[in-house]
C-alpha cells in the first residue's frame, strides 16, 4: 500500500485532500522497528510523530525520581 492511500484511510488525517496526503507522505520516512526495540524515551526531544502501519507499541513510563 502506498503511504499515501495509508494516510488517506487513516483517522487522524482522513479530513485531508489527496494532494495533502501526497504531500504528508513525501514527508514521512518508513522506519522499522524490532520487539523489543526502544523508538524513543522520557525526556527526548519530540519532533517527530509516529504513526504504526502494522503491529502494536508499548509505552513504557519510568518512576518518578
Amino acid at each position: 500500500m502506498r503511504i499515501a492511500d495509508f494516510i488517506a484511510q487513516t483517522a487522524l488525517f482522513d479530513t485531508l485532500s489527496q494532494p495533502d496526503c501526497e504531500a504528508l507522505a513525501e514527508k514521512m520516512i518508513l522506519r522499522t522497528v524490532r520487539p523489543g526495540e526502544t523508538v524513543f524515551q522520557k525526556g527526548d526531544v519530540g519532533d517527530s510523530m509516529f504513526v504504526v502501519v502494522s503491529g502494536a507499541l508499548q509505552i513504557f513510563l519510568p518512576p518518578d525520581d
